[in-house]
């Protein structure tokens, strides 16, 4: 073997043992445990929206603050139907925003019952009855500074060289000549910013006004505008203290400025009119009114509710006898029915009434050419009878008052009126299906009956008829409802009148919404003009928006215990919810063998009932047996739901006899 080889061979050898010994050295050395992290995956948090919803009761035309609603968050899914969702812009666009409806503390807040500032017809809902708003410009120092905001109050000064011989004469010794415009007036926008004592955004920060709104009389508007073809306007800031002073002085006092810097005062020559004295707030804000009838003084009871109403039997003869000793008053209201000449007796009236006393009256005409020369002649209001508290509502309130008190909002649609007993077996479905019928009959309108009982309802077995699931369907699913889906659920019980209603098994799980419930009103307000709910007690929370949107809520009680306690917690209930003034209680099978008598009802109650329906006998319950109307078996109830036709509708008055017509 050569020596060469013998070498390789050596190496080779020397090398694999080399790599053997680092193998076994390896094996040998102590393991490292490499420490294992344990990561936990937190579940995902369930998804969840908000809406507005209102922090506490606010009254029908609040100006809305922050702190005025709160937010409420469910699933997605879960968001009621037209809700303000809670984001950014949607919390500064309602921040200001115009209350149109009462709403009860967790109301949903929607765009249909609150005016957000920038939207169309806000300016004209915050101005005070019988005001204008007129914008003026102004700079740094005409705006003070920028630190006005909507709602202070201030005085408009002019400021201009003189045009008269005689102000050319002074102004020569004393510089420019400024006289105050206008006193007192409230600033209700700067630029496009009406929401008073909200915090600047980032538009406006920092940012000098270049307008102001104002608040002013029809007389008032006439002057600023000529004073600013005039001259420069500038804006004078009034103390809290002095804006009680709403006067605004006839006289001009006009400030001559030194060129120096010394100001002194000189007024103009004319007389100055003695400050007329307070009118005492005991006796000038009475309302006095004279009627001959118990429907009538209802109506104005309910409709000017709120104010020093003194209600008295007698026409416009007694009025005139009053007001020979007693002149302290703010308004009057008066009967002239069944007078040949009225014109007459009102110049009788005119001879004895303070002419600052508003004047309304009441009569039996309803020819548009009488009630022409009544406005003419100075009346604040004429109503024909019969009066309705809607009526008084409407129509007088705001005349005398220069209000409207809280009530629905003034949306178009149905007059929905909602029934409820205070007790089992009151008779509610009862009165409910027969008004129902009743005022289509009386009005030839279209009516609605909804039935929201809905598992053990009677109204469909009082009428012979049997209901489908429509009902449910489109209060668990809005979505699926539409006007043609509601019309197939409805069951047409004559040619005005049809009914919805349902007739669920008793264990099945229901699941109405609150958006539901809005839906199928909505659909029925837009196709009938009359909706009678039947509704039960007590009320689940999903039925609020029937109340809150009800004209009428009739509380039905008979002459029981149980009744009377009951009537006084659902009156209660409805109250909160809709406003006292569209409650009326209704005392059925008054009179009725064994039951309480008249003068203990009154004393529980506190006051008459506004509605009385007598015991009219077994013919009732035979026709519940018969499943027909009781207005076709029984003829005195026709005449009973008159006065309350007439009070949800404002008609089915009494006619004259063909007689009687003639001999007028």
């Amino acid at each position: 073997m050569s020596s060469t080889l013998r070498l390789s061979i050596i190496m080779v050898l020397l090398l694999a043992t080399t790599a053997l010994g680092l193998i076994a050295y390896n094996m040998n050395l102590p393991k490292v445990q490499v420490p294992v992290v344990e990561v936990t995956v937190k579940a995902p948090e369930p998804l969840t929206v908000g809406y507005f919803v209102a922090a506490h009761p606010l009254p029908r035309g609040t100006l809305a603050r922050d702190e005025d609603f709160t937010v409420r968050s469910v699933s997605p899914g879960s968001v009621p139907a037209g809700a303000i969702l809670d984001t950014p812009d949607a919390k500064i666009g309602i921040r200001g925003s115009l209350v149109r409806n009462f709403l009860d503390t967790g109301s949903l807040v929607t765009s249909e019952n609150i005016l957000r500032p920038r939207e169309r017809g806000f300016l004209a809902s915050v101005l005070a009855p019988d005001s204008r708003a007129v914008s003026i410009n102004v700079d740094a120092a005409s705006g003070v500074s920028g630190l006005i905001w909507p709602g202070d109050y201030v005085d408009v000064v002019l400021t201009q060289e003189p045009t008269t011989a005689s102000e050319d004469k002074t102004a020569q010794q004393h510089g420019m000549l400024s006289e105050t415009v206008v006193q007192n007036v409230r600033v209700v926008a700067i630029d496009q910013e009406i929401v008073q004592g909200g915090p600047a955004n980032n538009a406006t920060a920092g940012k000098v006004a270049r307008t102001v709104t104002l608040q002013l009389a029809p007389e008032q508007v006439k002057k600023l505008t000529v004073a600013g073809q005039r001259g420069k306007l500038t804006l004078a800031v009034r103390s809290a203290v002095d804006r009680q002073d709403t006067a605004d002085a006839d006289t001009t006092v006009v400030v001559y400025a030194r060129n120096n810097g010394t100001k002194f005062s000189v007024k103009k020559d004319e007389m100055v009119s003695p400050p007329e004295e307070p009118m005492s707030l005991g006796t000038r804000n009475r309302i006095v009114c004279f009627v001959n009838d118990e429907l009538s003084a209802a109506a104005l009871r309910k409709g000017l509710e709120g104010s020093n109403l003194s209600i008295r039997r007698g026409t416009i003869r007694n009025a005139i006898r009053m007001l020979e000793t007693d002149t302290e008053l703010f308004a009057l209201v008066t009967d002239i029915s069944g007078l040949d000449d009225p014109f007459t007796e009102l110049e009788r009236l005119a001879a004895v009434c303070p002419p600052d006393v508003r004047v309304a009256l009441i009569g039996e005409s309803r020819e548009i050419t009488f009630y022409r020369e009544l406005m003419e002649i100075g009346l604040s209001e004429y109503l024909p009878r019969p009066l309705t508290r809607d009526m008084v509502l409407d129509q007088l309130r705001p005349k005398l008052l220069g209000d409207v008190a809280p009530g629905p909002a003034t949306d178009r649609g149905g007059h929905v009126i909602s029934i409820c007993g205070a007790q089992g077996g009151a008779g509610a479905t009862s009165i409910a299906i027969n008004l129902a019928l009743q005022l289509a009959e009386t009005t030839k309108a279209k009516v609605a009956l909804l039935d929201l009982h809905l598992q053990n309802g009677e109204t469909a077995v009082m009428l012979g008829v049997r209901p489908g699931p429509g009902l449910r369907i489109a209060l668990e699913n809005p979505m699926r409802a539409d006007t043609l889906f509601l019309e197939r659920a409805a069951i047409e019980i004559n040619e005005r009148v049809c009914l919805i209603s349902a007739d669920e098994d008793l264990d099945a799980q229901l699941n109405i919404t609150e958006a539901g419930v809005r839906h199928v009103l909505g659909l029925l307000r837009q196709r009938f003009n009359y909706i009678v709910v039947d509704i039960p007690v007590p009320f689940p929370s999903s039925i609020h928006p029937v109340l809150a949107l009800s004209r009428h809520v009739l509380v039905l009680l008979e002459a029981e215990v149980t009744g009377l306690r009951n009537a006084h917690a659902l009156r209660n209930a409805v109250t909160n919810i809709a406003g006292k003034d569209r409650v009326f209680t209704l005392l059925n099978r008054a009179d009725r063998a064994g039951g309480l008598p008249r003068a203990t009802i009154v004393k529980a109650l506190g006051a008459e009932p506004d509605m009385v329906i007598p015991d009219l006998g077994k013919g009732m319950t035979q026709a519940v047996n018969l499943g027909i109307p009781a207005l076709k078996h029984v003829s005195k109830l026709r005449r009973h739901l008159a006065p309350i036709v007439r009070e949800i509708a404002g008609v089915g008055a009494q006619r004259k006899g063909w007689f009687r017509r003639l001999l007028r």
